[in-house]
This record gives C-alpha cells, structure tokens and sequence, in this order.
C-alpha cells in the first residue's frame, strides 16, 4: 500500500524556511508544495529556487490553499501563535519553530483549538 505524501506549504521564505524545504527534498513522506510570503515577489524567488512550487503573496493565501496538507511556521517568535491558530482554523496540520507561544495561555489556546479542528500541532526543535 502506497500512503500519499505530506503536502507542505512553508509560511516566509528566510534562511530556516530554506533549510525546512531542503529537507523536504530529501523526505519520503512529505513534499514541499507552496509557499507564502509578504509579498508575491519573495514568494516567486523562493518558489522558482525550489522548483514546481506555488508562490503566494499573502499568508492568507497559504493557509486557503486546499492542496496543502499542513503548515510550517518558521516566522519571528513573536508571530508563531498567532498564525499557528489561524493554520489550525484553516484546516491545516502545524509544525512551528520554537517557541510555539510567547505565553503559557497562547499556548493553551492553541492546543485547545487543535484538539478541537483535530489537527496535529508540534513545535520543530532541531536538538534532543
């Protein structure tokens, strides 16, 4: 039996959002498939680096994108929850980088919406 990959969008297109995409080149289990940014201009470099993947010009425009599957969030600290919970209320999965909230009530807010829209939401740590 062959499981479909992971759809991947990618929330910014800085230096981490780079290396996250260049792990997905080399995942058996996901594939990078969008990626959002601020403005269509950095979404369309980041896109034609990467190759077959769709630029949007917003956040917003990432998060309705119905072919993606779950959302990386890669953004400054201070943002991570905010567009966590908007991920989660768009449908999506969410791997965000740390910290996932600036507090413990942000975080609790989170982990109660995602238990609610049933989705997964984790924080990527790259140490054990």
């Amino acid at each position: 039996m062959t499981e479909r990959k992971i759809r991947w969008g990618i929330l910014a297109t800085g230096g981490i959002a780079k290396a996250f995409a260049k792990g997905l080149q080399e995942s058996q289990s996901g594939c990078l498939v969008a990626v959002g940014s601020r403005t269509q201009e950095r979404a369309s470099n980041f896109a034609a680096a990467w190759g077959g993947v769709r630029a949007h010009g917003s956040y917003e425009a990432l998060l309705a994108d119905r072919d993606i599957d779950a959302i990386y969030i890669p953004l400054p600290n201070s943002m991570h929850a905010e567009w966590a919970i908007k991920a989660c209320e768009a449908g999506k999965h969410v791997l965000c980088e740390k910290p996932l909230a600036m507090s413990v009530a942000e975080a609790k807010e989170l982990a109660a919406l995602a238990r609610k829209a049933k989705r997964l939401c984790g924080v990527w740590h790259a140490y054990r």
